[in-house]
């Protein structure tokens, strides 16, 4: 993979107004309001998923995601709500830089509030991750890099066929190596990335037999040792 995207991890933050429950019309329910932000955020993303395109991603349904993983509201079954959390990841695309992105967020959550009674005065806030703490940005090298080509030649000599280039979805170091390291690098391992971050992630022992054996050949051809 010599193609990664990039990954913000972000908070937004909705105000409400606390009242009994019983006379809920007397509050605002920062959760309601926050449903519409989140509602916001998955047009958002269905936007994103036709202008932020990239061809080595074209295999996955999804790319670029936008996921939501924690919401946090409410202290009591008894009250209206007058506080909300939404925090999720906000998948980056190489075609875009880390600001673009996050300009495009924040015009989306700030469009929703707007055309909302309350939200358009008690205004959601926005909390980003910050460089080594969940934002990595995206990378790509050519796919007509020598690393690149080297390692899909010893794959191909082992698995004897055409291997398939492809985009990174998660993040990973790699970020690092190749925006701030200026060091060409790429993504190469057995497992799916369907097994990511699940209960029964796994890799089969075939797969982890055939990556050694081509990350051997390829260090080989690389280093350009006799055998």
């Amino acid at each position: 993979m010599p193609i990664g995207s990039g990954m913000i991890r972000f908070m937004v933050k909705v105000e409400g107004k606390a009242a009994h429950g019983a006379q809920k019309w007397l509050g605002v329910s920062a959760f309601e309001k926050a449903l519409t932000i989140h509602s916001a955020l998955m047009k958002l993303e269905e936007r994103r998923m036709r202008t932020k395109k990239h061809h080595l991603f074209r295999v996955y349904p999804k790319f670029p995601a936008l996921n939501v993983g924690i919401v946090r509201s409410g202290t009591t079954p008894y009250t209206t709500p007058d506080a909300a959390i939404l925090e999720g990841r906000y998948s980056v695309s190489p075609v875009e830089t880390i600001d673009e992105a996050k300009k495009e967020f924040e015009s989306q959550v700030i469009t929703a509030a707007k055309k909302d009674p309350w939200m358009k005065h008690v205004h959601p806030t926005i909390v980003w991750s910050q460089i080594g703490q969940g934002l990595f940005p995206p990378f790509e090298i050519s796919t007509e890099n020598p690393l690149v080509k080297s390692i899909c030649k010893s794959l191909k000599k082992i698995i004897k066929k055409e291997p398939k280039v492809l985009g990174k979805l998660g993040a990973t170091d790699a970020s690092w190596l190749n925006t701030y390291g200026h060091t060409p690098t790429i993504i190469f391992g057995p497992g799916h990335i369907e097994c990511s971050h699940t209960i029964d992630e796994y890799i089969h022992k075939n797969a982890l037999i055939t990556a050694t054996k081509a990350l051997a050949e390829f260090l080989v051809n690389w280093c350009i040792c006799e055998t």
